[in-house]
């Protein structure tokens, strides 16, 4: 019992000598009346500084022809199903946990541990197209627009590079743009679009994902992303069974593994109900074998300007959605063919 009248009692545990112990109780002291509460603060968590940069571009892109609405952002993501399959939602609000001090009988107080917490995002307009626009039209479209998606090569990239280079990068980095670098390899096994690009082989979905990763980060380096940048694999929607879906996460599994070792952030672009749907659910399945992207970039067409739909585990600050496509924009009296974003994730800059 301390003195003063405090009615604190503060107890030690020792394994055979009590001296250590009784040296230690005797150190404290009953703060006096009305002293400050010392407040507890909790770190934020360091942000993930993932892999590398990118290589020689697939001469096959030259090949495919850019595809309408239902690749880009799918169709099934503009209508939502009237019936979706149920998904199993945990939320990844912070919840506190508790830990039990060694030694103490399990009826006496816990230490209670609250979670690491996120930054607060501050979502930004961005859009993408097809063909990078030149700096003039940034120069002039930032008056409404601070993030864009530039495509940056692989297999089925089916557009053309137009202005964008390493210069174009650092300019238009300058005048406040953030990049989502994306990379079109390989798509699923059961990609609706017969007849037209590259598909996963399911045997060999391990082996294609590194070597789209090798890709994706070598042609990041030829555009001049520097580690720490974030690369976007493109997963277009699809439709198909379990074999088709395990090919699909094999692929992005090794994918993100390969970027990820070059020091580069990894991201998926997918349909919210396709490649996103089954992404969150292997990750809240615990799937040992599965590494899951730094970041998402959802496909869902819904019209709606916001990152919060209620139904993903993805914090805020690693994601971003396109939420409309296949659109016309004008700012400045210049008009662009685009897809609309807002960006809460991981930008190149």
């Amino acid at each position: 019992m301390l003195g003063g009248g405090s009615g604190a009692t503060v107890l030690a545990t020792y394994d055979t000598d009590p001296a250590l112990a009784e040296q230690l109780l005797g150190t404290l002291r009953a703060a006096p009346a009305r002293a400050p509460e010392t407040a507890q603060t909790v770190p934020s968590p360091a942000f993930s500084q993932p892999s590398a940069q990118r290589a020689a571009m697939n001469s096959r892109a030259a090949a495919v022809t850019r595809e309408p609405a239902p690749a880009r952002g799918s169709a099934d993501s503009k209508t939502v199903p009237a019936k979706k399959k149920a998904r199993a939602r945990k939320s990844r609000a912070a919840q506190s946990t508790t830990t039990r001090w060694h030694g103490l009988p399990s009826d006496w107080p816990v230490q209670i541990v609250q979670p690491p917490q996120h930054p607060p995002v501050h979502p930004v307009n961005g859009f993408d197209s097809c063909t990078t626009p030149s700096l003039a039209t940034m120069r002039v479209w930032r008056q409404q627009y601070a993030a864009i998606g530039v495509y940056i090569g692989g297999v089925n990239d089916a557009c053309a590079f137009g202005n964008l280079s390493a210069s174009w990068i650092r300019s238009a980095a300058s005048m406040g743009w953030g990049m989502l670098p994306t990379y079109v390899g390989p798509q699923a096994p059961c990609w609706s679009w017969p007849g037209r690009g590259d598909r996963i082989v399911a045997s060999q979905a391990a082996a294609e994902g590194v070597t789209s990763g090798e890709y994706a980060v070598a042609d990041a380096q030829i555009f001049g992303l520097p580690a720490g940048s974030p690369i976007y694999d493109d997963m277009e929607a699809y439709a198909g069974n379990q074999s088709c879906k395990d090919a699909v996460l094999t692929f992005i599994s090794a994918w993100d593994r390969t970027v990820a070792r070059a020091g580069y952030v990894t991201g998926v672009y997918s349909s919210q109900d396709s490649g996103i749907e089954d992404l969150q659910a292997t990750v809240a399945a615990k799937t040992a074998w599965f590494t899951a992207p730094d970041a998402i970039w959802i496909a869902f067409w819904n019209d709606v300007a916001t990152l919060d739909d209620g139904t993903l585990n993805w914090p805020f600050d690693e994601r971003s959605k396109q939420y409309w496509g296949n659109t016309t924009g004008t700012v400045g009296g210049i008009t662009l063919s685009i897809d609309l974003d807002v960006a809460g994730g991981p930008l190149a800059r």
